[in-house]
């Protein structure tokens, strides 16, 4: 019977919290030595509390304590850092420390009065909860990154104009994250890696979103909205956004970066108003029915669309005048394709492909459709070469911003279309059709 007390003694002691956890203390002023008001007993605190004023110089003590000692978390709420900044790698205890069970930070409070955050400054944390001080206007590059335990919302301050490169690199657990109306820059990797946030909502008002800005992001997120107000995105900016559902561009960007959407479903795309256009792999894949490329495109670069995964309908803009390589390479459900230009887009004169690698893997009855008098030039054009039917019209459906309800559509003089492209007789009322998804006045109709 004792030897069982004994054991049952030993695992309670495994469990309950250790009595033996040292909280120190400090009220500083900008002239005092940290290291000297810590005294002998520096590597034997497990938390510091700070209040008065701290200087620069108190980080490398802070540091050494986590290094050398037991310090692991540490409390600034209430005190005044100097220049009201944390400075460069200042409470970094090395690359690779937000992996250790040991010797890293795992609990932080950051000032009340906190102005800035430095390179590094703040990386590389075991830390599980991150409160930014409202007071906080500069997020350094890499001022957070790999803080990777760190989940929930993460709310930007008002006030915050612009978020520095990778800055929050790799904190995979955030869910949320809330932008400020002030933000106007988003830098490079800013949030790559991101990979658990469930939505991501962009503020009016945001101008740059950098390359590679949300890169390995959208595991989770199904929509994407760039505000009217973004006039630059960078490359790779939302690459391998795996779960993108709809896209929507709200203002005028008038190119896609190569990249930019790369590895990313979309099933719906509302396009920029004046989009020129589509650099390499800006798009690699479509999921939806209906491919409505945008009245004003006149590039596609290399590796645009490569793969037509659900595509029944595909609409070319008669402004289209150049497409390069191993473009539509794939599109096994295809029907119909409307190229609305009298004269088929420039081809690159040297191709990589033998063919081109455009329409490669189409089925046998998908249909091309060109303007009257286009015939000949279509058939000789080696982009379309693997078309066995072309079609002359002069019925071409309009281009496709979205999806409405069949409630909006009543006048009974609409132009309907099948989503293979099949013209119903104008006139016919969308309410005399069976249920599913028409074309209608240009625009994808559920009824």
């Amino acid at each position: 019977m004792r030897k069982i007390l004994s054991a049952l003694a030993l695992a309670l002691l495994n469990v309950l919290p250790s009595s033996s956890q040292t909280i120190k203390k400090v009220d500083m002023k900008f002239s005092d030595d940290l290291s000297v008001l810590l005294g002998d007993d520096k590597y034997e605190t497990d938390s510091l509390v700070i209040t008065g004023e701290l200087p620069h110089t108190a980080f490398a003590v802070i540091k050494d304590c986590v290094k050398q000692g037991r310090l692991s978390g540490i409390n600034l709420g209430d005190c005044r850092v100097e220049n009201d900044s944390i400075p460069d790698e200042g409470l970094m205890v090395g690359m690779g420390a937000h992996m250790a069970d040991t010797h890293t930070i795992k609990g932080l409070t950051l000032p009340k009065t906190l102005r800035a955050v430095g390179v590094h400054s703040v990386a590389h944390l075991h830390v599980h909860s991150l409160e930014l001080p409202s007071t906080l206007r500069v997020i350094g590059s890499q001022a957070f990154e790999y803080n990777q335990y760190v989940g929930g919302t993460l709310t930007i301050p008002e006030g915050v104009e612009e978020i520095g490169s990778s800055a929050f690199h790799n904190c995979v657990s955030l869910t949320d994250i809330i932008f400020p109306s002030s933000l106007r820059k988003i830098d490079r990797s800013a949030f790559s890696g991101t990979s658990n946030l469930q939505r991501l909502e962009l503020n009016e008002g945001l101008e740059t979103i950098g390359d590679l800005a949300f890169e390995r992001s959208g595991w989770a997120f199904k929509e994407i909205r760039i505000p009217a107000s973004v006039t630059h995105l960078g490359e790779g900016a939302f690459y391998y956004g795996r779960e993108l559902d709809r896209l929507e561009f709200a203002g005028e960007v008038t190119s896609i970066p190569s990249y930019c959407f790369c590895l990313s479903k979309a099933k719906e795309i509302v396009w920029p108003k004046n989009l020129e256009s589509l650099g390499e792999h800006s798009f690699d894949d479509y999921d939806g029915e209906v491919l409505a490329l945008p009245d004003g495109l006149r590039t596609i670069s290399n590796n645009v669309f490569e793969t037509l995964t659900g595509v029944s309908t595909l609409i070319l803009p008669e402004s289209l005048c150049k497409v390069n390589e191993n473009v539509f390479t794939s599109a096994h459900k295809l029907k119909a394709v409307y190229a609305k230009g009298s004269i088929p887009p420039e081809l690159p004169v040297n191709s990589t492909y033998g063919d081109g690698g455009w329409f490669v893997d189409i089925p046998e009855d998908a249909v091309l459709y060109v303007p009257v008098g286009s015939y000949t030039v279509y058939r000789n054009c080696a982009m379309f070469g693997n078309f066995k039917t072309i079609k002359e019209t002069t019925d071409f459906p309009t281009g496709i911003d979205g999806v409405e309800s069949a409630e909006n559509q009543s006048s009974g003089n609409e132009n309907v279309y099948t989503l293979d492209g099949r013209r119903i007789a104008t006139g016919a009322s969308i309410s005399s059709l069976p249920h599913g998804m028409y074309i209608v006045n240009g625009r994808k109709v559920v009824k």
